[in-house]
């Protein structure tokens, strides 16, 4: 498991992967596949007199750009594939972060309250809290609701040691789910949940790269792979797949280079200047 610097310092390696996943599917777009093939064809007429001669004839010009299409097309779906294996690494590594900030949200020791709670606990009150500890867990495991807030309360207000304890004791509780007797208790375990999720929310750096929204990338880059038929394919176990990936990964960088918005935002004004020229 990587340290917080750890993980922040590999945001950007992270992101690598999905720009790659990204310009992969815009490439193997079949208008996109359709205009580069005719740009090929037509760089190759320019080039060679035998080319445009051949291709006067209508029927070789269709066979030429089929086999230019289709070598393309399979070229770029292979190198898709290997781009998709990659997406693993990054979803690990929100899975990560995911750990990272579950542990952060649990460690009561975080809280702005208890920050300072143990600075001055000697080995010997460290004895003494681990017997507080089991004492004062039997009697808040059989309190009512309304005990749990109040000593909840009281605990953030205090900030010592033993408020610690209380607090630790009282979040373990909830969280394995204390059972109320009345509609009385059920609101007031509703508003005890709502300010312990508060609590747990001000122990995560406010910081933090967006991991989620990036798994919500991965999510929609591979949905849009299944629709393409396109699978994940292991570079260590296909190395002419590997090659191939390596001879597009920077096109696919630079096709991906933009956001999806941005991607959208320029199909949309291509559809109206069509529209006007129509």
């Amino acid at each position: 498991m990587r340290t917080e610097a750890e993980l922040r310092s590999w945001w950007p390696s992270a992101l690598r992967p999905v720009q790659a996943v990204r310009g992969g599917l815009r490439l193997n777009r079949p208008a996109t596949l359709d205009a580069d093939s005719t740009q090929h064809l037509g760089r190759l007429m320019d080039e060679n007199e035998g080319v445009r001669r051949l291709v006067r004839n209508r029927v070789e010009r269709e066979r030429m750009f089929g086999e230019i299409h289709t070598e393309k097309a399979t070229t770029r779906r292979t190198g898709l594939a290997v781009a998709l294996f990659a997406l693993r690494s990054v979803m690990e590594y929100v899975d990560e972060w995911r750990w990272q900030v579950s542990a952060w949200r649990r460690d009561v020791t975080r809280s702005p309250e208890f920050a300072s709670a143990l600075y001055k606990v000697s080995p010997d009150g460290m004895i003494n809290l681990a017997t507080y500890r089991l004492q004062q867990r039997a009697i808040l495991s059989k309190a009512p609701v309304a005990l749990l807030m109040s000593t909840h309360l009281d605990a953030l207000d205090r900030g010592d040691a033993s408020a610690l304890e209380d607090e630790r004791i009282i979040e373990g509780l909830v969280d394995a789910g204390v059972k109320p007797t009345n509609a009385e208790e059920l609101a007031t375990l509703k508003r005890l949940r709502e300010l312990i999720e508060l609590s747990r929310d001000l122990r995560v750096p406010s910081d933090l790269p967006a991991f989620e929204a990036l798994a919500a990338d991965v999510s929609r880059l591979q949905a849009r792979a299944n629709l393409l038929q396109v699978a994940p394919m292991n570079p260590d176990r296909d190395l002419a797949a590997a090659r191939v990936y390596s001879s597009l990964e920077a096109h696919f960088l630079e096709a991906g280079a933009g956001t999806d918005a941005e991607d959208l935002e320029i199909a949309v004004k291509d559809a109206g200047r069509q529209t006007v020229g129509a």
